[in-house]
């Protein structure tokens, strides 16, 4: 279950046998496979996604068709990797805006979101929101390298790291439908 693969078929309606895309950055949908966007276009609706990893960008998925608008501005860069991405919170920005700006039509809108994804680095306060009362030592081999961070050995803290990113995500997704309440009727 790879992300290009996962969301192609979540906007085609397709298993990966049929659209063919399988690997992240590698496949990309081809262009007589039809998209939910696509097909939501010929009602009338206005389309918009949002999205905040890489491997979903238009040159490498191809799903940037039927959306008027594929917001894929990735600003920042993964600890572990030369690779950009966007969190929750400046995901949201955009597109709350987009949604104010589009509230009296009819829309579709794709946010996806990364967070929580490795490596697990919540921002403050998040960071220090959990904190796990016992070390429970890891052989870090069994953490993969682009996961890792630093020299950490405590498997509990990648877990209370993990739980900070679920926060953060969930106060994200609440601002988010907060604006949505508020602005669509």
């Amino acid at each position: 279950p790879k992300t290009a693969a996962s969301m192609t078929s979540m906007l085609t309606g397709l298993y990966p046998y049929h659209h063919e895309v399988r690997r992240n950055a590698k496949d990309k949908l081809r262009k007589d496979i039809r998209t939910l966007p696509e097909f939501l276009k010929g009602y009338g609706y206005s389309t918009a996604a949002f999205i905040s990893n890489v491997v979903l960008k238009s040159k490498f998925s191809g799903l940037n068709q039927g959306f008027d608008i594929y917001n894929e501005n990735l600003r920042e860069k993964e600890i572990n990797r030369n690779l950009r991405e966007r969190t929750a919170e400046n995901l949201i920005k955009p597109a709350i805006k987009w949604i104010k700006q589009n509230s009296n039509k009819k829309f579709f809108l794709w946010i996806h979101f990364i967070d929580p994804h490795g490596p697990y680095t919540p921002p403050k306060p998040y960071n220090k929101k959990f904190r796990s009362k016992e070390k429970k030592n890891i052989d870090i081999g069994l953490i993969s390298a682009y996961q890792r961070l630093g020299n950490l050995h405590d498997a509990n803290r990648y877990i209370d790291f993990y739980d900070g990113e679920i926060a953060f995500m969930d106060e994200n997704v609440g601002k988010f439908l907060n604006a949505l309440r508020k602005n669509v009727t």
